[in-house]
C-alpha cells in the first residue's frame, strides 16, 4: 500500500484604512484607523493506493507404496534340487569360520558394518556333536524384501529340505535341524541393501 498526502495553505491577508479627520478653528486633526483581516485556508489532499497481493499454494500429494516382508517357514519332505553350489563371495562380510562347531557362535550376514554388500553370498555349515543338532536364534533380521534371501537347508548342503527362507524384516522364529547339520547361506542380488542378519548358533540334545 502507498499513501500520499499533499497540504497546501493559502493565507489571504486584507489591510482596511479608514481616515477621520477633524477641524476645529484653529487646527485641523486627523486620525487614521487601520484594520487587517488576515484569512488562513488549510487544503489536505490524501492519496492513498493499495496494491493487493495474492498467493498462490501447491499442495503435492505423495502416495506411498509400502512392501511387506515375506518370511516363509516349511518342513516340506520334498528335496530342493541345488542349481548352484553356494560359496562365500570373495572380500564379502560374512561371519568366519564358514563351518561352525562350536556351541553360541555368532553368525552375521555383515561382521558389524551398517548393511552387507550388493551380489553379497555366504555359506555356513553348522555340526553339532554327536547327539545334538543346531539351532539357529535369530537376534537381527533385515534384507531387502523379494530379492536378498537367507535360506536354511536341514542337511549338509543347499540340495537338502529348506527349514527356512526368510526375506525382508519380521524376525523369524528359531529354526533347529533335525540331524547333526545344518547348511545355511545368504545370497543378495546387485541392487538395494539392507541392515542384514544376525543369528546365535547353539547345539541342543536331538531328543
Amino acid at each position: 500500500s502507498t499513501a500520499t498526502t499533499t497540504t497546501t495553505t493559502t493565507t489571504t491577508t486584507t489591510t482596511k484604512t479608514t481616515t477621520t479627520s477633524t477641524a476645529t478653528p484653529s487646527s485641523t486633526s486627523s486620525t487614521t484607523k487601520t484594520t487587517t483581516t488576515s484569512t488562513t485556508s488549510t487544503t489536505t489532499t490524501t492519496k492513498t493506493n493499495t496494491t493487493s497481493t495474492t498467493s498462490t499454494m501447491t499442495t503435492t500429494k505423495t502416495n506411498t507404496t509400502s512392501t511387506t516382508s515375506t518370511m516363509t517357514n516349511t518342513t516340506s519332505t520334498t528335496p530342493k534340487a541345488a542349481a548352484t553350489t553356494i560359496i562365500a563371495s570373495a572380500q564379502s562380510l560374512c561371519s568366519a569360520p564358514a563351518t561352525i562347531t562350536v556351541n553360541n557362535t555368532m553368525l552375521s550376514t555383515n561382521s558389524g558394518a551398517g548393511s552387507y554388500q550388493t551380489r553379497q553370498t555366504c555359506a555356513w555349515t553348522l555340526t553339532a556333536p554327536a547327539g545334538y543338532v543346531p539351532v539357529l536364534t535369530f537376534v537381527a533380521f533385515g534384507t531387502e524384501a523379494h530379492f536378498d534371501f537367507f535360506t536354511v537347508y536341514d542337511g549338509s548342503s543347499s540340495s537338502s529340505n529348506i527349514l527356512l527362507r526368510g526375506s525382508g524384516t519380521d524376525l523369524p522364529a528359531p529354526v533347529r535341524g533335525s540331524t547333526r547339520t545344518v547348511f545355511a547361506s545368504f545370497v543378495a542380488d546387485d541392487t538395494v541393501v539392507a541392515s542384514g542378519v544376525v543369528a546365535m548358533v547353539t547345539f541342543r540334545p536331538a531328543a
